[in-house]
């Protein structure tokens, strides 16, 4: 590390201009929907085929379900 011009006579230049100030925590691109927000943007004749899929759903297969239910709901595909 090469200390700026004019600056050698400051202590501890190189330690400050070496360390980086913490990062904040980047925000979602967009809010995670909830399964109630899913099931709020969904139409009436919708809502069946959802219950019916999420309960009988395996918990670890949970998020690709969600995933695509949110992509349907979020497109408008499920009207």
């Amino acid at each position: 590390m090469v200390t700026p011009p004019g600056l050698g006579w400051l202590p501890g230049v190189e330690e400050l201009l070496l360390s980086t100030a913490p990062a904040a925590p980047a925000a979602p691109a967009r809010p995670r929907p909830t399964i109630r927000g899913i099931r709020e943007s969904l139409p009436g004749h919708r809502l069946a085929a959802f219950d019916a899929e999420l309960a009988d759903t395996e918990a670890d297969a949970l998020p690709v379900l969600l995933h695509r239910w949110a992509a349907l709901a979020a497109d408008g595909s499920g009207k």
